[in-house]
């Protein structure tokens, strides 16, 4: 019996020279992601997303290729741990809250269920049955309160400014017009 999820919080074993963790991995799990890592990171990130292939190196056994199964799950406390971009087509974001802590008999409904085979098929049964043909990723995808106010928060500060500037309520701005311009708005010195 395989396991198909790998849960680490070393950054290495994902991203690093020897890639063992990944094999044959449907899930990987990052926990206590830190901002400046996963920023640093970032084009590895949107690599491990949506790449076909994973290159698995192992120590002292000859590296190949597997097909790329891998979903990334990043959990962590810091607010700020991926950079959100306008063209991102990637990341859901979810905010957890905290209604079931300390519920342990709800927690343990959830862990005897795990458990059932004939309630986990049930689950496969219906979540087989239910219609994705019209479903695109992208254009579907949730795109909570807290993902729009990264998105906004990883915005180029120069991008920002402009956008400020181009909804025309700056209070700077002075109408303009010369002869040999046509009218326009400046911002005042």
């Amino acid at each position: 019996d395989r396991n198909y999820v790998y849960n680490t919080s070393n950054l290495d074993e994902i991203f690093g020279n020897f890639t063992a963790p990944i094999k044959d991995k449907t899930m990987l799990i990052l926990n206590e992601a830190k901002g400046k890592d996963m920023h640093d990171l970032k084009n590895k990130l949107k690599d491990l997303c949506t790449r076909e292939h994973n290159h698995i190196n192992q120590k002292f056994q000859r590296p190949y290729d597997q097909k790329n199964l891998c979903n990334l799950w990043m959990f962590s406390n810091n607010l700020n741990i991926v950079n959100i971009e306008a063209s991102d087509r990637r990341f859901v974001l979810l905010k957890t809250g905290s209604m079931w802590c300390g519920k342990s008999e709800y927690w343990n409904d959830i862990y005897k269920n795990m458990n059932n085979q004939n309630v986990m098929n049930d689950l496969i049964t219906f979540l087989y049955q239910v219609d994705t043909s019209t479903f695109e990723a992208k254009r579907d995808r949730p795109k909570t309160e807290e993902y729009k106010v990264l998105a906004d928060t990883n915005t180029p500060t120069e991008i920002q400014y402009f956008q400020y500037l181009s909804k025309g309520d700056f209070p700077g701005w002075v109408d303009y017009k010369t002869s040999k311009t046509p009218a326009c708005k400046v911002i005042k010195a």
